[in-house]
């Protein structure tokens, strides 16, 4: 059972990391006015924050405080951009579930 909950966990964790880029993908397409501008932010917003979190949170070369630094960074980043466009209890839930699963993860030495 507690290998069950580890695994969907470790699930939450994957969804909240896309999340990151889905939204500030969103923020990128919402806020930006201009249409050329808009669709390169909506790619390489995201895709910056994707590199940044392969190589500083999972990267095995860099301390842990840069890591733990650069990700409540990009959980932050994701939440402000939800309140950005509007949408400030789907940010609210989003932060719960980072809470959440980071309290699991550090209880289950994840």
């Amino acid at each position: 059972m507690l290998q069950t909950l580890q695994t969907l966990n470790l699930i939450l964790r994957l969804a909240l990391e896309l999340a990151i880029l889905a939204a500030l993908a969103l923020w990128a397409w919402r806020r930006i006015e201009r249409r050329g501008v808009r669709l390169v932010a909506a790619v390489t917003l995201p895709l910056a924050a994707a590199v940044a979190w392969g190589t500083f949170v999972h990267g095995e070369l860099v301390p842990s405080v840069t890591g733990v630094l650069v990700e409540l960074g990009l959980f932050a980043a994701a939440a402000a951009a939800l309140v950005a466009v509007r949408h400030p209890r789907l940010a609210a839930a989003f932060v719960g579930a980072v809470v959440v699963n980071a309290g699991l993860m550090t209880a289950w030495a994840q």
